[in-house]
């Protein structure tokens, strides 16, 4: 009796937080799991919510139970007397300077022609939205692709340049005055600028490439194409990029989309055969979620692999029973790893500083989402997930909304009010265990970013947040 009290008021502390009013027209949902997935707290844990990049968990963990922690992506190259033909399987994070270096493997004294057969893209996943498309953060997702599909548009002295290079894309200076505006498509990969434009050296904004696979061709060569075949010859050159367990930690603390969807399709075996690879994609995560995760198929709906399409759809406690899954995995540790943490670059650098809480965020406009592990001084891990769509307030009110959460529940459980054992409270259903980049040179916009250029601070939630801010860089990085 004492040990349901005791539960009873912890769950009337954490209510009090939900309660604020000015969420009072919001939808929250919240999910709190221990270890052995009883549920210690629950709050519209059913529903099915938006969870912006929280979906990069489910992305996560599917790539790392399809690929394994040591695969590898290989890129190869061919060099023939009159073209280059380069097949890719996908390796979101090849980089200019790679790219540079293999052309000087390849020993090319002039610029072939370049024949590209890829796994898939340049695609957008279903659901982006077209403003988005100008930006860093929804450049089309390819196997064969250059710095995430994204280049920067710098004033050098006044003058506009792009870096690392143009790949074929103008940049007007229209003249003006006042706040600088970009205007840019990716289609045409031509930007317009209006308004007072710096003498100094300063990086304007990240800007996507409209075909990031040619444009990676156009580092060797000339005349880019597509082709259906490879040689049946030993390759000239193998590139070997980085093992799947250092993408994730280029992806999730940063909460980088191109790489999940990168990974998404990846972990899915997608093929140039398969003429709808979202399709083969998204069934084969579904599958996972199913089996061995062990969702049912209502708690969730998979639209792409970052959770910048407003179509994925999940529940609270279908995020927290997938944090107990891969807990229980052989690669729990380098999962943990992969997680954003407190006080480290990440979009956790600047929240919940001091607790032993590792996770992963997500913002879009009107919704946020924190998800991941707090540990308890007892030894005790619990599983938490907290949605909030449809906030009038502001972000940032939203984040503290979720952070008083964490803190709390770390209060209670340490103080054993949480994990009071009580009939009244054990759960009913299925045990979710037995029955079922930092050091990114290129920087992300905000999510619906007008032309603008717009920043996130260095370690303020960077998956495309609703929150804009002029950039200013005083010095040049090349």
């Amino acid at each position: 009796m004492l040990a349901a009290l005791l539960l009873q008021l912890a769950s009337k502390n954490i209510d009090q937080i939900l309660d604020d009013p000015k969420f009072k027209s919001a939808i929250i949902g919240v999910c709190v799991l221990d270890e052995s997935g009883k549920e210690l707290y629950a709050r519209n844990a059913d529903t099915r919510m938006i969870p912006a990049s929280n979906q990069k968990l489910v992305t996560g963990a599917f790539a790392l139970k399809a690929l394994g922690p040591d695969f590898k992506p290989v890129t190869k190259f061919w060099k023939q007397r009159r073209a280059l033909i380069v097949d890719s399987t996908g390796d979101p994070l090849m980089s200019y300077d790679e790219l540079i270096q293999i052309r000087k493997q390849l020993d090319l004294r002039r610029n072939l022609d370049v024949r590209i057969h890829q796994a898939y893209g340049p695609i957008y996943p279903p659901g982006w939205e077209e403003d988005d498309l100008r930006n860093k953060y929804a450049a089309p997702v390819s196997a064969f692709t250059v710095d995430r599909g994204s280049f920067e548009l710098w004033s050098d002295a006044g003058k506009l340049v792009y870096e690392p290079t143009p790949y074929g894309a103008t940049a007007t200076y229209a003249g003006g005055q006042g706040e600088l505006n970009i205007d840019f498509d990716p289609r045409t990969m031509a930007a317009t600028v209006t308004g007072s434009l710096s003498k100094d050296t300063v990086r304007l904004d990240t800007l996507a490439i409209g075909k990031p696979d040619f444009a990676a061709a156009s580092i060797f060569g000339k005349n880019p194409s597509y082709t259906d075949t490879i040689p049946t010859t030993v390759p000239t050159f193998v590139q070997t990029g980085m093992a799947l367990s250092e993408i994730l930690k280029e992806d999730l603390p940063s909460s980088d989309n191109n790489i999940s969807e990168n990974l998404m399709l990846m972990g899915a075996g997608v093929t140039s055969k398969d003429r709808g690879p979202y399709t083969v994609a998204e069934q084969k995560v579904g599958e996972f979620l199913t089996s061995p995760v062990g969702l049912s198929a209502d708690e969730f709906r998979i639209a792409d692999g970052s959770g910048l399409s407003r179509h994925n759809v999940i529940t609270a406690r279908a995020l927290a029973k997938l944090l107990l899954w891969a807990d229980a995995q052989p690669t729990k540790e380098l999962w943990h790893s992969c997680l954003a943490h407190p006080g480290q670059d990440g979009t956790l650098k600047n929240r919940l500083a001091g607790i032993p809480f590792e996770g992963k965020t997500g913002t879009m406009e009107m919704v946020s989402a924190l998800s991941g592990y707090l540990h308890l001084k007892d030894g005790k891990t619990l599983a938490v997930a907290i949605m909030v769509n449809d906030y009038a307030c502001s972000t940032a009110e939203t984040r503290d909304l979720q952070d008083k959460v964490i803190k709390n529940l770390l209060d209670d459980g340490n103080e054993g009010t949480l994990i009071a054992e009580s009939d009244k409270y054990e759960r009913t259903r299925p045990h979710p265990r037995t029955g079922l980049a930092v050091g990114n040179r290129l920087y992300r916009s905000d999510r619906h970013g007008s032309a603008a250029p717009a920043r996130i601070d260095p370690g303020d939630e960077s998956d495309h947040a609703d929150l804009h801010r002029s950039e200013r860089v005083a010095v040049r990085r090349r």
